[in-house]
Protein backbone atom coordinates (compact mmCIF):
# COMPACT_ATOMS: atom_id res chain seq x y z
CA UNK A 1 0.00 0.00 0.00
CA UNK A 2 1.50 3.38 -0.58
CA UNK A 3 0.02 6.53 0.37
CA UNK A 4 0.24 10.10 -0.90
CA UNK A 5 -0.64 13.55 0.42
CA UNK A 6 0.20 16.79 -0.39
CA UNK A 7 0.41 18.47 2.88
CA UNK A 8 1.58 17.07 6.38
CA UNK A 9 -1.76 16.22 8.51
CA UNK A 10 -1.58 14.27 12.12
CA UNK A 11 -4.66 11.81 10.87
CA UNK A 12 -2.88 10.54 7.56
CA UNK A 13 0.62 9.97 9.32
CA UNK A 14 -1.07 8.09 12.38
CA UNK A 15 -3.64 6.08 8.98
CA UNK A 16 -0.95 5.69 7.37
CA UNK A 17 1.39 3.94 10.17
CA UNK A 18 -1.71 1.73 11.13
CA UNK A 19 -2.58 0.32 8.00
CA UNK A 20 1.16 -0.50 7.25
CA UNK A 21 1.50 2.01 4.26
CA UNK A 22 3.98 3.59 2.77
CA UNK A 23 3.59 7.58 3.48
CA UNK A 24 4.85 9.33 0.89
CA UNK A 25 4.56 13.83 1.43
CA UNK A 26 4.73 15.61 -1.68
CA UNK A 27 5.01 19.32 -0.48
CA UNK A 28 5.96 22.57 -2.48
CA UNK A 29 5.64 26.29 -1.84
CA UNK A 30 4.94 27.27 -5.09
CA UNK A 31 1.93 29.14 -6.32
CA UNK A 32 -1.14 27.02 -6.70
CA UNK A 33 -0.77 26.35 -10.64
CA UNK A 34 3.08 25.11 -10.59
CA UNK A 35 2.53 23.52 -7.08
CA UNK A 36 0.18 20.94 -9.05
CA UNK A 37 2.57 20.77 -11.66
CA UNK A 38 5.61 20.19 -9.07
CA UNK A 39 3.44 17.83 -6.72
CA UNK A 40 1.15 16.14 -9.85
CA UNK A 41 4.93 15.18 -11.39
CA UNK A 42 5.97 13.85 -8.10
CA UNK A 43 3.06 11.49 -7.88
CA UNK A 44 3.43 10.32 -11.20
CA UNK A 45 6.96 9.30 -10.22
CA UNK A 46 5.94 7.74 -6.18
CA UNK A 47 3.19 5.91 -8.08
CA UNK A 48 5.66 4.35 -11.34
CA UNK A 49 8.24 3.80 -8.72
CA UNK A 50 6.30 1.50 -6.48
CA UNK A 51 3.59 0.29 -8.90
CA UNK A 52 1.21 -0.09 -5.85
CA UNK A 53 -1.64 -2.61 -5.54
CA UNK A 54 -3.68 -0.13 -3.22
CA UNK A 55 -2.91 3.27 -3.70
CA UNK A 56 -4.34 5.71 -1.01
CA UNK A 57 -4.69 9.40 -1.04
CA UNK A 58 -5.37 12.24 0.86
CA UNK A 59 -8.15 14.75 0.15
CA UNK A 60 -7.49 17.52 0.42
CA UNK A 61 -6.19 18.03 -2.05
CA UNK A 62 -9.22 17.29 -4.40
CA UNK A 63 -6.30 18.10 -7.56
CA UNK A 64 -4.56 14.85 -5.64
CA UNK A 65 -7.70 12.43 -5.73
CA UNK A 66 -8.67 13.99 -9.43
CA UNK A 67 -5.16 12.57 -10.58
CA UNK A 68 -5.23 9.73 -9.03
CA UNK A 69 -8.72 8.58 -10.03
CA UNK A 70 -7.11 9.33 -13.96
CA UNK A 71 -4.31 7.15 -13.25
CA UNK A 72 -6.49 4.10 -11.75
CA UNK A 73 -6.86 2.49 -14.99
CA UNK A 74 -3.35 3.29 -16.25
CA UNK A 75 -1.28 1.24 -13.58
CA UNK A 76 -4.51 -0.65 -12.29
CA UNK A 77 -4.33 0.13 -8.38
CA UNK A 78 -7.18 -0.30 -6.28
CA UNK A 79 -7.78 3.58 -4.84
CA UNK A 80 -8.95 4.88 -1.71
CA UNK A 81 -9.47 7.76 -0.58
CA UNK A 82 -9.36 9.25 2.79
CA UNK A 83 -11.53 12.27 2.39
CA UNK A 84 -11.73 15.05 4.90
CA UNK A 85 -14.75 17.91 5.60
CA UNK A 86 -14.21 19.34 2.02
CA UNK A 87 -17.22 19.04 0.71
CA UNK A 88 -18.42 22.78 0.51
CA UNK A 89 -21.60 22.04 1.91
CA UNK A 90 -21.82 25.47 3.61
CA UNK A 91 -20.83 27.43 0.28
CA UNK A 92 -23.29 29.26 -1.88
CA UNK A 93 -23.92 27.86 -4.86
CA UNK A 94 -21.66 29.88 -7.81
CA UNK A 95 -19.77 28.52 -10.63
CA UNK A 96 -16.82 27.22 -8.88
CA UNK A 97 -18.85 25.34 -6.29
CA UNK A 98 -20.57 23.53 -9.57
CA UNK A 99 -17.10 22.56 -10.77
CA UNK A 100 -16.16 21.38 -7.40
CA UNK A 101 -18.45 19.49 -7.03
CA UNK A 102 -18.42 17.60 -10.54
CA UNK A 103 -14.67 17.10 -10.00
CA UNK A 104 -15.71 16.03 -6.43
CA UNK A 105 -18.09 13.46 -7.48
CA UNK A 106 -15.85 12.18 -10.37
CA UNK A 107 -13.55 10.88 -7.94
CA UNK A 108 -15.73 9.61 -5.53
CA UNK A 109 -17.24 7.57 -8.39
CA UNK A 110 -13.65 6.48 -9.58
CA UNK A 111 -12.34 5.12 -6.10
CA UNK A 112 -13.12 1.99 -4.36
CA UNK A 113 -13.10 3.12 -1.07
CA UNK A 114 -13.96 6.38 0.51
CA UNK A 115 -12.86 6.92 4.06
CA UNK A 116 -15.25 9.65 5.61
CA UNK A 117 -15.24 10.47 9.74
CA UNK A 118 -19.25 10.70 10.34
CA UNK A 119 -22.24 8.88 8.90
CA UNK A 120 -23.92 11.95 8.01
CA UNK A 121 -20.59 12.33 5.09
CA UNK A 122 -20.66 8.93 3.95
CA UNK A 123 -24.37 9.68 2.92
CA UNK A 124 -23.16 12.63 0.67
CA UNK A 125 -20.30 9.74 -0.41
CA UNK A 126 -23.08 7.15 -1.32
CA UNK A 127 -25.74 9.93 -3.35
CA UNK A 128 -22.10 10.40 -5.29
CA UNK A 129 -22.37 7.38 -6.11
CA UNK A 130 -19.61 6.16 -4.00
CA UNK A 131 -18.62 3.31 -1.59
CA UNK A 132 -18.02 5.27 1.97
CA UNK A 133 -16.03 3.90 4.94
CA UNK A 134 -16.94 5.44 8.58
CA UNK A 135 -13.68 6.12 10.62
CA UNK A 136 -13.12 8.74 13.20
CA UNK A 137 -10.00 10.00 14.14
CA UNK A 138 -8.05 8.20 16.92
CA UNK A 139 -7.06 9.52 19.69
CA UNK A 140 -3.77 10.93 19.68
CA UNK A 141 -0.65 10.18 22.36
CA UNK A 142 -0.22 13.09 24.51
CA UNK A 143 2.58 13.80 26.80
CA UNK A 144 0.74 14.83 30.13
CA UNK A 145 3.58 16.14 31.52
CA UNK A 146 4.21 18.88 29.73
CA UNK A 147 3.53 21.76 31.71
CA UNK A 148 2.91 25.59 30.33
CA UNK A 149 5.15 28.64 30.79
CA UNK A 150 1.93 31.10 31.08
CA UNK A 151 1.14 32.32 34.13
CA UNK A 152 -2.24 30.79 34.79
CA UNK A 153 -1.82 30.12 38.75
CA UNK A 154 -5.05 31.05 40.88
CA UNK A 155 -6.88 31.03 37.57
CA UNK A 156 -9.80 29.36 36.42
CA UNK A 157 -8.28 28.70 32.34
CA UNK A 158 -10.24 27.80 29.28
CA UNK A 159 -7.93 26.92 26.13
CA UNK A 160 -9.77 28.15 22.78
CA UNK A 161 -7.83 26.06 20.32
CA UNK A 162 -8.11 29.06 17.40
CA UNK A 163 -6.39 28.96 13.54
CA UNK A 164 -8.61 32.47 12.89
CA UNK A 165 -9.98 30.08 10.03
CA UNK A 166 -13.51 31.17 8.08
CA UNK A 167 -15.04 28.53 9.56
CA UNK A 168 -14.39 29.68 13.55
CA UNK A 169 -16.61 32.20 15.42
CA UNK A 170 -13.80 34.00 17.18
CA UNK A 171 -14.86 37.14 17.01
CA UNK A 172 -18.64 35.66 19.11
CA UNK A 173 -15.71 33.91 21.22
CA UNK A 174 -13.83 37.66 21.93
CA UNK A 175 -16.94 38.78 22.84
CA UNK A 176 -18.48 36.27 25.21
CA UNK A 177 -14.91 36.99 27.16
CA UNK A 178 -15.80 40.15 27.80
CA UNK A 179 -18.26 39.03 30.14
CA UNK A 180 -16.54 36.36 32.06
CA UNK A 181 -15.96 36.19 35.78
CA UNK A 182 -12.23 38.01 36.60
CA UNK A 183 -10.49 35.08 37.47
CA UNK A 184 -10.90 33.65 34.47
CA UNK A 185 -8.74 33.21 31.24
CA UNK A 186 -9.60 32.67 27.87
CA UNK A 187 -6.11 31.79 26.12
CA UNK A 188 -6.68 31.97 22.16
CA UNK A 189 -3.97 30.34 20.83
CA UNK A 190 -2.88 30.85 16.45
CA UNK A 191 -1.28 33.62 15.45
CA UNK A 192 -4.06 36.35 13.85
CA UNK A 193 -4.33 37.38 10.59
CA UNK A 194 -1.36 38.99 9.14
CA UNK A 195 -3.08 41.60 8.01
CA UNK A 196 -3.98 41.89 11.86
CA UNK A 197 -7.97 41.72 13.44
CA UNK A 198 -10.68 44.32 12.53
CA UNK A 199 -10.13 47.57 14.57
CA UNK A 200 -13.16 46.84 16.91
CA UNK A 201 -11.91 43.39 17.47
CA UNK A 202 -8.29 44.74 18.38
CA UNK A 203 -10.10 47.35 20.99
CA UNK A 204 -12.19 44.35 22.11
CA UNK A 205 -9.34 42.16 22.52
CA UNK A 206 -7.13 44.81 24.51
CA UNK A 207 -9.92 46.43 26.82
CA UNK A 208 -10.17 42.50 27.94
CA UNK A 209 -8.24 41.03 30.83
CA UNK A 210 -9.82 37.75 30.64
CA UNK A 211 -8.53 37.35 26.79
CA UNK A 212 -5.10 36.17 25.99
CA UNK A 213 -4.04 35.41 22.35
CA UNK A 214 -0.78 33.63 22.65
CA UNK A 215 0.11 33.54 19.15
CA UNK A 216 2.10 30.60 17.73
CA UNK A 217 2.88 27.95 19.86
CA UNK A 218 5.66 25.71 19.45
CA UNK A 219 4.11 21.47 20.30
CA UNK A 220 5.55 21.54 23.31
CA UNK A 221 3.90 24.72 24.35
CA UNK A 222 0.58 23.82 23.08
CA UNK A 223 0.73 20.76 24.60
CA UNK A 224 1.69 22.23 28.11
CA UNK A 225 -1.10 25.17 27.78
CA UNK A 226 -3.56 21.82 27.14
CA UNK A 227 -2.53 20.19 30.50
CA UNK A 228 -2.72 23.49 32.60
CA UNK A 229 -6.18 24.31 31.39
CA UNK A 230 -9.41 23.58 33.28
CA UNK A 231 -11.40 22.70 29.72
CA UNK A 232 -10.40 23.21 26.16
CA UNK A 233 -12.88 24.63 23.65
CA UNK A 234 -12.78 24.50 19.75
CA UNK A 235 -15.29 25.64 17.62
CA UNK A 236 -16.45 25.51 13.69
CA UNK A 237 -19.26 26.67 11.99
CA UNK A 238 -19.17 24.15 9.03
CA UNK A 239 -21.54 21.10 9.32
CA UNK A 240 -20.70 17.41 9.57
CA UNK A 241 -17.10 18.26 10.72
CA UNK A 242 -15.26 16.83 13.98
CA UNK A 243 -12.68 19.53 14.92
CA UNK A 244 -8.83 17.99 16.23
CA UNK A 245 -8.97 19.73 19.10
CA UNK A 246 -11.44 17.51 20.24
CA UNK A 247 -9.42 14.62 20.17
CA UNK A 248 -6.65 16.47 21.98
CA UNK A 249 -9.02 17.50 24.46
CA UNK A 250 -9.89 13.88 25.14
CA UNK A 251 -6.26 12.58 25.06
CA UNK A 252 -5.52 15.23 27.83
CA UNK A 253 -8.55 14.25 30.32
CA UNK A 254 -9.94 17.64 30.02
CA UNK A 255 -13.54 18.88 29.72
CA UNK A 256 -14.45 19.96 26.00
CA UNK A 257 -16.59 22.76 24.84
CA UNK A 258 -17.95 22.18 21.24
CA UNK A 259 -20.28 23.78 18.27
CA UNK A 260 -23.95 22.31 18.97
CA UNK A 261 -23.69 20.44 15.48
CA UNK A 262 -24.91 17.02 14.82
CA UNK A 263 -21.44 15.36 13.94
CA UNK A 264 -20.46 16.62 17.38
CA UNK A 265 -23.16 15.33 19.06
CA UNK A 266 -23.73 11.89 17.29
CA UNK A 267 -20.01 11.00 18.36
CA UNK A 268 -19.05 12.56 21.65
CA UNK A 269 -22.38 12.18 22.93
CA UNK A 270 -22.53 13.56 26.31
CA UNK A 271 -18.79 14.03 26.89
CA UNK A 272 -18.83 17.76 25.64
CA UNK A 273 -20.75 20.60 26.69
CA UNK A 274 -22.39 22.25 23.31
CA UNK A 275 -23.07 25.95 22.55
CA UNK A 276 -23.97 28.28 19.72
CA UNK A 277 -21.63 29.39 17.17
CA UNK A 278 -23.42 32.51 16.85
CA UNK A 279 -24.22 33.70 20.61
CA UNK A 280 -21.99 35.10 22.66
CA UNK A 281 -24.32 34.20 25.97
CA UNK A 282 -24.22 30.43 25.07
CA UNK A 283 -20.56 30.60 24.30
CA UNK A 284 -19.89 32.20 27.62
CA UNK A 285 -22.36 30.23 29.62
CA UNK A 286 -20.98 27.02 27.93
CA UNK A 287 -17.65 27.91 30.06
CA UNK A 288 -18.75 28.65 33.03
CA UNK A 289 -20.69 25.22 32.64
CA UNK A 290 -17.29 23.56 31.26
CA UNK A 291 -15.29 25.03 34.90
CA UNK A 292 -18.65 24.18 36.95
CA UNK A 293 -17.31 20.60 38.36
CA UNK A 294 -14.67 19.62 36.26
CA UNK A 295 -14.34 16.63 37.93
CA UNK A 296 -16.99 14.95 36.35
CA UNK A 297 -16.48 16.31 33.13
CA UNK A 298 -13.01 14.99 33.09
CA UNK A 299 -14.59 11.71 34.42
CA UNK A 300 -17.03 11.58 31.03
CA UNK A 301 -14.50 12.37 29.10
CA UNK A 302 -11.62 9.83 30.24
CA UNK A 303 -14.65 7.50 30.29
CA UNK A 304 -15.55 8.33 26.66
CA UNK A 305 -11.99 7.88 25.53
CA UNK A 306 -11.87 4.31 26.85
CA UNK A 307 -14.63 3.02 25.13
CA UNK A 308 -13.79 5.20 21.91
CA UNK A 309 -10.34 3.62 21.37
CA UNK A 310 -12.16 0.10 21.58
CA UNK A 311 -14.64 1.12 18.79
CA UNK A 312 -11.92 3.04 16.78
CA UNK A 313 -9.55 -0.37 17.11
CA UNK A 314 -12.52 -2.56 15.85
CA UNK A 315 -13.09 -0.32 12.77
CA UNK A 316 -9.46 0.48 11.51
CA UNK A 317 -9.58 -3.78 12.20
CA UNK A 318 -12.61 -4.16 9.50
CA UNK A 319 -10.49 -1.44 6.96
CA UNK A 320 -7.42 -3.64 7.47
CA UNK A 321 -9.57 -7.08 6.12
CA UNK A 322 -10.76 -5.12 3.59
CA UNK A 323 -7.44 -3.75 2.25
CA UNK A 324 -5.91 -7.25 2.55
CA UNK A 325 -6.22 -10.02 0.22
CA UNK A 326 -5.92 -12.87 1.90
CA UNK A 327 -8.34 -11.94 3.88
CA UNK A 328 -11.53 -10.10 2.62
CA UNK A 329 -11.90 -8.61 -1.27
CA UNK A 330 -11.67 -4.82 -0.94
CA UNK A 331 -15.69 -4.20 -1.04
CA UNK A 332 -16.87 -7.63 0.66
CA UNK A 333 -20.55 -7.06 1.14
CA UNK A 334 -19.50 -8.26 4.92
CA UNK A 335 -16.84 -5.47 5.16
CA UNK A 336 -19.19 -2.56 3.62
CA UNK A 337 -22.24 -3.89 5.87
CA UNK A 338 -19.67 -3.06 9.15
CA UNK A 339 -18.27 0.04 7.58
CA UNK A 340 -21.70 1.84 8.52
CA UNK A 341 -20.97 2.00 12.06
CA UNK A 342 -20.24 4.79 14.45
CA UNK A 343 -19.68 5.23 18.34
Amino acid sequence: MLWISWERHRRTRQLAQALGAVLVEHLSKSPPLARYMVLGWRTLRSVVAVRPRVLIVQNPSVVLAFLASLLKPLFRFSLVVDRHTNFMINRQDSPVKRAFVAISNFTIRRSDLTIVTNLPLADLVRQAGGRPFVLADRIPDWRHETVSTLHTDGLRCVCFICTYAPDEPFDVVFAAAAGLPSDVRLYVTGRPPQAGLPLPLKQLVESTPQLVITGYLSDEQYEGLINCADAVMDLTTLDHCLVCGAYEAIAAGKPLILSDKQANRTLFGDCAVYVGNDDADSIRAGILAALTDTGAHAQRVRAFRESYAIHWDSQLAVLKSMLTPDEAPLMSPRATEQAQVEP
